[in-house]
């Protein structure tokens, strides 16, 4: 009995500790993608939006749990927009299911998930300096005829221009 007891003390820790798989693989202190972006353990990766038609993320996700029968599971759409912490990177290597990858080890809840870096960075589904649009110039948009005719209507109601000149502005835009 005495000895038994040691072992169901291990079991009930056991228990209270929520069902994780382990995330396979070595852990690097810094990985650079194939488009530049050099992530280390302790940087914050930013969510831009999933990829799946309804907003998941193909390329982060929680492993697959085979001793409790859990399955893989993609972080859904209320991690669009939202930043977490790399708690580690691992680097995979190849087997029967999978080409090799390195992923960082992110564990938002307390339940360790990973993001695919090469992948999602590829799809946009995290942003980084080397995958971000560059935004568009601003500049506006040509306006139409009409909507220069609106403005010098305006001005000659506001007493700005005279009649002749009015006249004269009109004529040089519908002559275009």
């Amino acid at each position: 009995m005495k000895k038994l007891l040691p072992i169901l003390a291990s079991l009930c820790l056991l228990s209270s500790v929520p069902a994780q798989a382990q995330i396979p693989g070595k852990s690097v202190a810094e990985y650079t993608t194939k488009m530049g972006t050099t992530f280390h353990k302790g940087d914050t990766i930013f969510f831009d939006m999933g990829t799946t038609d309804g907003g998941a993320f193909k390329y982060a996700y929680i492993p697959p749990n085979f001793l409790i029968g859990l399955p893989e599971t993609h972080y859904g759409s209320a991690y669009n927009n939202n930043r977490l912490v790399i708690k580690d990177i691992r680097a995979q290597a190849a087997n029967k299911r999978m080409a090799p990858r390195t992923v960082a080890v992110v564990s938002p809840g307390g339940v360790n998930g990973c993001v695919d870096l090469e992948s999602a960075e590829a799809a946009g589904e995290i942003k980084t300096k080397n995958n971000r649009k560059p935004a568009a110039a601003a500049q506006a948009p040509a306006a139409s005829t009409a909507d220069e005719l609106l403005k010098l209507k305006g001005l000659l109601d506001a007493g700005v221009l005279t009649k002749e000149e009015f006249e004269q502005q009109k004529a040089k835009l519908l002559s275009k």
